[in-house]
């Protein structure tokens, strides 16, 4: 009833009061929607803003990374001053189709990968395509399309990756939301220079900033064989591989780096251009701008007649004395010493590397190779290019080794993992001592080895090498340490041994050869102590196997075939499933056939593995000619000769394990055709090449 009186009472209402009732309710809802179209029209100005200030800040970001490489001088600029003499001398190559790109660089769309040997200008390509995006998008004003670019280089990826680094990543992540972006272009550049476990953290993060934005286009660059063992499961639209430089294209790049300076700056100017141009530069080692380009500031700043060898870490070693010459010259410091302040920097920067970091305190002297990023002054800071770290850790390492006693400074270098190019600089540092030098170090990381072994395995080793007083108890301790810090992820104390054993195959097979062999064969035969918590015989089998690859190298060919005949199934050979294994394993992880893999962790249990990229080494080194006479052969030639048995045992092995492959007809036209018979080999060696290469093209024949 109540209900029935009201309606009757409302439809009662006169047409004068309706329009009362509709005129005091207009201009309420014109207000309202009023209101409600200025608080949505401050809070898209204000969404605006956030968005733009966001943008701007990634931008900034990312500039001042890439203004950190600048250089006031010309020989570690990688800014637009050479950019136009880059790219008209360079050649890049798209992997995909084959295309080559001289004298021009290519428009680049969508992702991609650029890869090269170190100091080839890959860099230069990505800083150059960054800058030409981001004044792209700024002439079209593509920030309503909410397309960004950002940058990343080695120093700056670590840092976000670090254990502390989660305030700096939410920043970012937080930037790149409030920026809503549709696409990001995110330039990383130096990707090579992360670790194993890094690059399982940077993936994490990318997959955080893929969320953030509706399109990701990553455009990476890094050395070869990183992308190789890393990024080759990487989708990328494109991929590029810089072309080696030729010396023509070297020559060019001389004289247009030389042209862009003036006489009142560099008395030697003249003097270095006739000499570049027509004096004797080596240029199989001189194969690269950023060789070429210590190599001319080192000519117009240090000697001008500078005597150059083959030796990278001698030639890296004339760089930094030079470049602290000059700061020494500029501010007048008279009793500088050059060497002890390479070896402070040196020590910094080992220390930096094996806290997986890539800064340092700032050392004046080093300024022309020093990141400086704004705001960073007295902090630490970076080195402008990957080679100065490898240089400077290889340089720590020989250091240790300079002295008359250990020090447990000679376990820590021993027990960090290297890469090639790590190793390789540390090859070349020991190959540059004198033979007295040598023979000294050979004997100290013998001596050292001898504090691994187990008690009566060290009695037996010091008897046979006469090894006198090993009760350093600081060694002991460290030793003791290194061994308590194995895991089932990683085994330093392994790494130590496998360490001094890979250092004897390397020096020179001139010096101490035969001291070396009978080391070898001693650790072969009796050292089981690998450290391992678990699969105890297959560690022995790693341990034996790096002691015979040694062994190959110095022609020392009794721990050679014994380990290869333990390799194989066939006949009266005495086969063992863990000889097999740690070869393939060890061999897909060194020519990095197997992403992400390491010697500590991966097992090659899977016939679905690719053998692609090792397989090619051996295939290549099996059709290099030899002599008739291993006596007519180089070092190079002979160290081809002495590993050609473990190359055509290790295609057996994994044709063998690999039930569905084949050869192609290239490759058995190569097994065909290499030969196993030379002048002054051993009947042994010659028995066992020719058992294995019947049966090899006996097994990939019956594949077709």
């Amino acid at each position: 009833m109540l209900i029935q009186s009201q309606v009757l009472a409302a439809s009662s209402l006169t047409t004068d009061q309706i329009i009362d009732v509709v005129a005091i309710l207009v201009p309420l809802l014109i207000a309202f929607a009023g209101g409600i179209f200025l608080i949505y029209r401050w809070r898209h100005r204000a969404e605006r803003t956030v968005r733009i200030d966001a943008y701007n800040k990634l931008h900034h970001d990312a500039q001042e990374i890439v203004k950190s490489h600048e250089r006031e001088s010309v020989f570690f600029q990688e800014d637009r001053t050479l950019q136009k003499s880059f790219s008209k001398n360079m050649t890049l190559i798209n992997v995909d189709t084959d295309s080559q790109y001289t004298n021009e660089l290519p428009h680049f769309e969508g992702s991609y990968l650029i890869t090269g040997e170190a100091g080839c200008g890959k860099s230069e390509i990505l800083k150059h395509d960054f800058h030409t995006c981001w004044r792209r998008q700024c002439r079209r004003r593509r920030l309503s399309a909410k397309t960004g670019t950002y940058y990343f280089d080695a120093e700056a990826l670590l840092n976000l990756l670090k254990e502390d680094g989660r305030r700096r990543r939410e920043e970012l992540l937080a930037r790149i939301k409030a920026a809503r972006l549709r696409k990001l272009l995110l330039y990383v550049d130096g990707v090579d220079e992360l670790t194993d476990d890094n690059m399982e953290r940077f993936r994490q993060i990318l997959a955080e900033i893929q969320d953030s934005v509706q399109v990701l286009v990553p455009r990476f660059s890094c050395r070869t064989e990183f992308a190789n063992k890393h990024l080759r499961e990487n989708h990328f639209d494109h991929r590029y591989a810089v072309k080696p430089w030729e010396q023509v294209q070297l020559a060019v790049l001389s004289d247009q780096i030389l042209d862009s300076l003036k006489e009142e700056h560099f008395p030697r100017l003249q003097a270095v251009r006739n000499d570049m141009r027509h004096g004797e530069i080596p240029w199989n080692f001189i194969n690269s701008p950023l060789l070429l380009k210590l190599l001319l500031y080192m000519k117009l700043y240090g000697q001008h007649d500078i005597a150059l060898t083959s030796n990278k870490f001698s030639f890296y070693s004339e760089f930094f004395r030079t470049l602290i010459s000059v700061y020494q010259g500029r501010n007048h410091h008279a009793s500088y010493d050059v060497d002890h302040e390479i070896d402070e920097v040196a020590k910094a920067v080992f220390d930096a590397y094996t806290n997986g970091e890539k800064t340092v305190s700032s050392f004046p002297s080093l300024a022309p190779i020093l990141k400086q990023r704004s705001g960073q002054r007295g902090e630490k800071v970076g080195l402008t290019h990957e080679t100065f770290y490898e240089y400077l850790v290889a340089r720590y390492y020989h250091i240790q080794f300079q002295k008359d006693t250990l020090s447990r400074e000679c376990v820590d270098v021993m027990k960090s993992p290297y890469s090639n190019d790590f190793a390789d600089f540390i090859t070349d540092a020991f190959s540059a001592d004198s033979e007295k030098q040598q023979i000294l170090t050979m004997k100290l990381m013998v001596r050292l080895y001898a504090y691994t072994l187990l008690p009566s395995v060290r009695d037996m080793l010091q008897r046979q090498f006469a090894i006198e007083n090993l009760c350093d108890q600081t060694l002991s301790d460290s030793m003791n340490d290194t061994l308590s810090a194995v895991s089932e992820k990683q085994n330093p104390f392994l790494t130590l041994k496998y360490e001094i054993i890979f250092r004897m195959g390397r020096f020179p097979p001139e010096i101490e050869r035969d001291m070396r062999i009978r080391f070898l064969e001693f650790v072969y035969e009796y050292d089981t102590n690998t450290g391992a918590k678990y699969d105890q015989p297959y560690f022995e089998a790693v341990l034996k196997r790096c002691c015979a690859i040694s062994a190959s190298f110095l022609g020392g060919e009794r721990v050679e075939l014994d380990y290869i005949r333990h390799m194989l199934d066939f006949g009266t050979y005495p086969y063992d499933e863990n000889y097999d294994l740690a070869n393939r394993s060890h061999t897909l992880v060194y020519y990095s056939d197997v992403p992400d893999s390491n010697l500590d962790t991966f097992r090659d249990r899977h016939a679905e593995n690719s053998w692609s990229f090792a397989r090619a080494k051996r295939m290549e080194r099996l059709a290099f000619p030899l002599p008739d006479s291993i006596s007519d052969m180089t070092a190079k030639e002979k160290k081809k000769f002495y590993f050609r048995a473990f190359d055509i045992a290790t295609i057996y092995t994994f044709l063998r394990s690999r039930p569905h492959q084949t050869l192609s007809p290239e490759e058995l036209h190569i097994l065909t055709d290499f030969k196993i018979d030379f002048i002054g080999m051993s009947d042994e060696r010659r028995t066992i090449l020719r058992d294995m290469k019947e049966e090899t093209l006996r097994l990939a024949q019956s594949r077709g």
